[in-house]
């Protein structure tokens, strides 16, 4: 009688949280670079703006944005270590989102000096009127949104191919056969497009909720919560795809 091998696969020390295959190194270095070159920019920038009023809130803008770049790539080597395809998703939206907090900065900043140095003479202790900030800090931040935003686009592709090698390693690691394989992929397509289609349909249900709610719409409010009740009682299948 043949007896399958359920043990989980064991980590050694050395190799806990390292890349290795080609992939995952190339989705560790370009988050890599991009924590680098988006702190040296950032260096660039906060001596600079300290020396005026808007230093009270520019540094802590500048902080949330390093911290995300070191916190993606952390998250990115725990998703490598413990093959999650979650987290790898969770790395690529992490990243957009600081694409777009990258752009909500620069224009922050560029209608913060530009306000500062228009009201100067409403505070002329307060506004440094022998230089203007923005010219010396705007290639700066120009160049952080062109890294986050060249950097979310590589991401997204590694981050795909890297997700069909851990599905195919789950799936070896739990001893399938073929013919289940053969079944998962059959089915691995219409699943993806239907999760898909849920995700805005969620959105607009959730906002329609709220549109119902607003206006004491009775039957569009029982409406949403009972498609919710029902959505939540259907057994789910990701972790087929997880």
């Amino acid at each position: 009688m043949e007896t399958v091998n359920t043990a989980r696969p064991s980590y050694s020390c050395g190799s806990m949280y390292r890349p290795t295959t080609k992939y995952e190194w190339w989705l560790c270095g370009v988050l890599l670079t991009q924590a680098a070159l988006t702190i040296i920019s950032e260096q660039w920038v906060t001596p600079t703006i300290n020396q005026v009023p808007v230093s009270y809130l520019i540094p802590i803008n500048l902080g949330i944005l390093i911290f995300a770049c070191l916190f993606e790539f952390i998250l990115s080597l725990d998703a490598m270590h413990h093959k999650n395809n979650i987290l790898l998703f969770a790395v690529c939206i992490c990243n957009a989102c600081s694409f777009g907090y990258s752009v909500m900065q620069f224009i922050v900043m560029r209608d913060t000096t530009a306000r500062l140095f228009k009201t100067r003479f409403g505070y002329p202790t307060l506004v440094d009127t022998t230089r203007n900030v923005w010219p010396r800090v705007q290639p700066a931040e120009i160049l952080v949104c062109i890294f986050t935003g060249f950097s979310a686009l590589i991401l997204c592709p590694i981050a795909y191919v890297i997700h069909r090698h851990y599905s195919w390693a789950i799936y070896k690691s739990v001893h399938g056969s073929l013919d289940t394989r053969m079944r998962y992929l059959a089915y691995e397509e219409p699943e993806y497009t239907l999760t898909m289609v849920i995700i805005p349909a969620a959105i607009i249900a959730i906002f329609l909720g709220v549109w119902f709610v607003q206006r004491e719409r009775t039957i569009g409010a029982v409406a949403i919560i009972v498609s919710f009740s029902a959505s939540n009682m259907v057994p789910s299948s990701y972790s087929i795809a997880f």
